[in-house]
C-alpha cells in the first residue's frame, strides 16, 4: 500500500512541476523575457573525452591483437557518436554569445 502511495505521490510531484515549467515559460512569453540558451560546454567536453578514451582503448585492443575479431557496430556506433558530438560542440562554440544571452554563462 505504501508503494502505491509514493507513486502516486511521484505523479503528482511531476504534474505540479510541468504545471509550473508550463506556467514559468508562458508568463515570460507574456512579458517577452529574454531567453537564455546554456552551451552546457564542460558536459560537452567530457563526453567527447568519454568518447575519445573509448575509441583509444578499442584502437589499443585492435592493435594488442590484430587478428581477433573486433565488433563492428560498436566502432561504429563510437565514431558516429564521435563525430556528432564533436560537429555539434564545434557549432554551438561558433554561434555568437548574443545567441546565448547577456549574462555570459554561454560555458555552462
Amino acid at each position: 500500500m505504501a508503494k502505491e502511495s509514493t507513486s502516486g505521490e511521484q505523479q503528482l510531484y511531476k504534474e505540479r512541476t510541468n504545471l509550473e515549467l508550463f506556467e514559468y515559460v508562458n508568463a515570460s512569453l507574456r512579458n517577452e523575457e529574454t531567453f537564455h540558451f546554456f552551451s552546457f560546454e564542460f558536459l560537452r567536453r567530457l563526453n567527447i573525452v568519454r568518447l575519445q578514451n573509448d575509441l583509444i582503448a578499442f584502437k589499443e585492443d585492435i592493435f594488442r591483437d590484430p587478428n581477433s575479431a573486433f565488433d563492428n557496430d560498436k566502432l561504429t556506433k563510437l565514431l558516429e557518436s564521435y563525430s556528432e558530438c564533436v560537429s555539434k560542440s564545434m557549432h554551438l562554440s561558433s554561434l555568437n554569445m548574443s545567441d546565448w544571452g547577456s549574462n555570459g554563462n554561454s560555458r555552462l
